[in-house]
């Protein structure tokens, strides 16, 4: 009792006549008690402004999140690889020897659309469209020699030369 009185406090309650005992102790637990609520009341003070600060850092926090992925929508929006368009390549055959410049030029319109920027590629893409005679002529050429058809240029001209 003496730690929670304090040493004064007990010798004056001891001091005083008993009558006087109670009125004392209330007074003393009354001033403990708002002792008590005061602390409690700052420590309320102190969360409140806490949660209100964090609340308020979690607010702008969002807004920057939500700010991000708005930018990176428009990002991916403007940076989407464009796709490949299929379309249906006419095959030659070797047997029209006027529609070489058009099935050329057909082949190189697929090759566009498939988004074809390779040359082996690209005389890869135009030989499976080559049908009878026309094949067999390409790929002896390439039984031959492996680098017969080193560009797609170089595919045109023999194609050409050809047919």
């Amino acid at each position: 009792m003496a730690q929670g009185l304090g040493e004064q406090a007990l010798a004056n309650l001891l001091g005083c006549p008993p009558e006087q005992h109670v009125p004392q102790l209330e007074q003393f637990e009354k001033f403990v008690l708002g002792q008590r609520l005061a602390a409690s009341e700052a420590q309320s003070h102190v969360v409140a402004k806490s949660i209100g600060k964090t609340h308020d850092e979690l607010l702008r926090e969002q807004a920057r999140n939500e700010a991000l992925n708005r930018t990176v929508e428009v990002l991916s929006a403007r940076s989407s690889p464009p796709r490949p368009i299929r379309m249906d390549a006419p095959k030659f055959d070797g047997f029209a020897a006027r529609t070489i410049v058009h099935w050329l030029l057909a082949m190189e319109q697929c090759g566009v659309a498939q988004l074809i920027e390779d040359d082996s590629q690209m005389v890869s893409y135009a030989m499976s469209h080559l049908r009878g005679k026309a094949s067999e002529w390409a790929y002896s050429a390439l039984l031959a020699d492996s680098k017969a058809f080193g560009s797609w240029a170089i595919f045109k001209t023999k194609i050409r030369a050809m047919y």
